[in-house]
């Protein structure tokens, strides 16, 4: 029996006349084609015959069919098309008598990690962010591939800099007849419109989608599910982020966070569940968060020697070892958050947030996590990297050097702001002593304003377009 690895994506959409360059079958005598496949899809599914060069498309699919080269192929899937999003499998095309004449399997959404190449930086520009948007597209094309800087315009709502939980891009990819695999872009649309937690976040999601669908026909917008109201922060998507090849999982792992009782849309669950190759999702507990995302929990930064990668997390007790350790030195009136909104000094900062029953309470729940890492993933602690973090009322005080923006081997960090002694900040010092000897290029980036003083740091106001360096699925 005849069989191909993939077939022109429903999900991405197909031409109206077939390329004569994908899988097709020649037959031999009169066939009448009855094609097979997902519910909700049989009325998408078209035959093709080729004529002489061309290939004609027919609309009368039990029609009796001289032999020839035949394929199978589907239109194109509209945004919000709730079959398309759990589409996933095998497509079949039978003959009258029943014989399987030709088999298409459908090619997945893939999400990417942080270690995969990145082709586009994206970032919210307005006067908010304007020195930030300077800075990223100084940085970004001296960084590995030299990534191209998107700004998308939001002055309509300009305190929504949050460009990671407006879209989440991913890949889908198709063996083309080189033998080379093809990647496109789709985009998974935002689900923030019925936020009701004091942002209107719909004018951004809706200006992202318009810049997608006006813009960029190399990438497809995807809307999967409608908007919820009272889910609070954990729809959006900084809550969702993948693994690098793991244990068991060679494209990722899909992490997200679950907080009070709360975990990601149900439909966008759904639809992630029928790619199936980055399933089941590891959930880690972010109830401890008031935002309540993964990303300000955990990244992934390249790594020499197996598995390629370090797991950065946040680390309060580091952050209050250090600090003691100044007071000890007689430094404890020095400022921290020099000249910025907030600033205290180092003993007024550890009264306040460092020696409390909340740090106490996250270094438990931190502690789980790491577990649950060691467990789920395949990696030892020594793959576990601790930067000094503080948390009051559930947000980061110290810019969280975790939410940061990995380009390649460069590391756009937040700086931390720390307590400056003999010129050197001593929290950033800390982290470039923990990261630097990874091979890490660091750029510390001052960010209090626009994104900490608003519960977020680089990652929450970026995002990225990347390029999967293994798309291989089909060979499973």
């Amino acid at each position: 029996m005849p069989t191909a690895a993939s077939l022109i994506l429903p999900l991405i959409g197909s031409p109206e006349t077939y390329r004569p360059d994908r899988p097709h079958l020649k037959t031999e005598g009169a066939v009448s084609v009855h094609p097979e496949g997902p519910d909700g899809w049989k009325a998408r599914l078209h035959l093709y015959v080729r004529r002489e060069s061309t290939w004609v498309r027919r609309e009368n699919l039990g029609a009796i069919e001289r032999g020839g080269d035949l394929a199978l192929a589907a239109t194109p899937a509209r945004p919000g098309d709730r079959a398309a999003q759990t589409l996933t499998g095998t497509l079949r095309l039978r003959s009258q008598a029943g014989e399987t004449l030709y088999e298409a399997r459908i090619a997945p959404v893939l999400l990417a990690s942080s270690l995969d190449p990145v082709r586009e930086v994206w970032v919210v520009r307005n006067a908010l962010t304007e020195r930030f948007a300077r800075e990223i597209a100084r940085l970004a094309p001296r960084c590995k591939g030299r990534p191209r800087v998107r700004f998308v315009r939001n002055d309509v709502r300009p305190e929504d800099v949050w460009m990671q939980d407006t879209v989440e891009f991913g890949t889908v990819a198709t063996p083309e007849a080189d033998g080379k695999a093809r990647q496109r872009t789709a985009a998974l649309l935002g689900l923030r419109a019925k936020h009701d937690m004091g942002l209107t976040c719909g004018p951004l999601d809706s200006l992202v989608r318009k810049v997608l669908e006006r813009d960029r026909a190399d990438i497809v917008p995807l809307a999967i599910g409608e908007p919820r109201a009272g889910a609070r922060w954990i729809d959006w998507y900084g809550n969702l982020e993948v693994t690098p090849p793991v244990r068991n999982h060679p494209f990722g792992r899909i992490l997200t966070g679950q907080q009070r009782g709360l975990t990601l849309h149900p439909d966008l669950l759904a639809f992630l569940e029928a790619q199936k190759y980055q399933w089941p999702p590891l959930y880690l507990d972010v109830g401890w968060l008031t935002i309540g995302h993964v990303d300000e929990l955990i990244q992934f930064v390249p790594a020499p020697g197996p598995p390629g990668f370090r797991v950065l997390m946040p680390s309060p007790r580091l952050a209050v070892e250090l600090l003691e350790g100044l007071v000890r030195q007689g430094h404890g009136n020095r400022k921290v958050f020099s000249g910025r909104k907030g600033e205290t000094t180092v003993t007024q900062l550890l009264d306040e947030a460092g020696r409390t029953t909340e740090t106490d309470a996250i270094e438990k729940a931190l502690a789980e996590t790491r577990r649950q890492l060691r467990t789920e993933l395949g990696i030892d602690e020594r793959q576990i990297v601790s930067l000094p973090v503080l948390f009051r009322n559930g947000l980061a005080v110290i810019p969280n050097g975790v939410n940061g923006l990995v380009l390649g081997s460069d590391y756009l960090v937040p700086a931390p702001n720390g307590p400056v002694i003999e010129g050197v900040d001593v929290l950033e010092r800390a982290i470039r002593d923990r990261l630097q000897p990874l091979g890490l290029r660091l750029r510390f980036l001052d960010i209090y304003e626009p994104y900490h003083v608003r519960a977020g740091e680089i990652h929450c106001g970026t995002n990225t377009v990347r390029i999967r360096k293994k798309v291989d699925w089909w060979t499973g």
